[in-house]
Formats: C-alpha cells, sequence, structure tokens
C-alpha cells in the first residue's frame, strides 16, 4: 500500500515554487526609481546628465525647494533639485540632490567658497 504523504509534499511543493518570489533587488531593498516625466524627456533626447549630479548635506530644516533651486541657479542652469524630506514630518533631512545642465555649472560649485 502507498503512503499518500508524499503525494500531498509534492503538491505543496509545487504550490509553494509557484509562489512569485520577489527579485534580488526588492529583496535588498533599493528603492524604486521614481517616475520623473523631465528624466524620461532627458533619456528620449539622448541627453544624459548623470554625471553633473551633485549631493548637498547641510541644508537647513527651513529650506525649501524654491530656495534649493534659486541657490544653485547661480552656477548654472539646473535640470533636476530635491530637497529630501521626511515622510511623516515634511521637514527637511538635511540633505538633498541638485542635476545641472553642464559640467561647467558644477565645476563651479566645487570651486566657489562657502
Amino acid at each position: 500500500m502507498e503512503d499518500p504523504a508524499p503525494q500531498a509534499h509534492e503538491e505543496t511543493t509545487k504550490d509553494t515554487d509557484s509562489r512569485r518570489v520577489p527579485d534580488e533587488d526588492s529583496r535588498r531593498g533599493e528603492p524604486e526609481q521614481r517616475d520623473d516625466t523631465a528624466s524620461k524627456e532627458r533619456q528620449a533626447n539622448n541627453e544624459d546628465y548623470s554625471m553633473n549630479k551633485m549631493f548637498i548635506g547641510g541644508v537647513s530644516r527651513d529650506t525649501t525647494n524654491e530656495m534649493f533651486v534659486a541657490e544653485f541657479s547661480k552656477f548654472g542652469e539646473v535640470v533636476d533639485s530635491v530637497v529630501m524630506r521626511d515622510k511623516f514630518t515634511g521637514v527637511s533631512r538635511g540633505f538633498g540632490f541638485v542635476t545641472f545642465k553642464t559640467n561647467e555649472a558644477v565645476s563651479r560649485v566645487l570651486s566657489s567658497q562657502v
């Protein structure tokens, strides 16, 4: 007489194997890229500003996105900027990112005296 347990085990294994497993990036907790229309337009126009993106630390808690852009526009055309904010309070986390259109603008920021 055959033991029904192995058959039950096979069915359980099939159910387990058919489950959708998250891809490797999502298991690592990698952040998803934000849906950015401007970014998609730049890609369509073959414009790559990835080497012109700067991390900016020491940002005041009171800094608005408009203030951030106004300050860095002095150095050149800003194509993207973001002040990182606490998701619960909306208060600045003290850093942000700014992307310039040209490498020259990045050089001007780096050579400026703060």
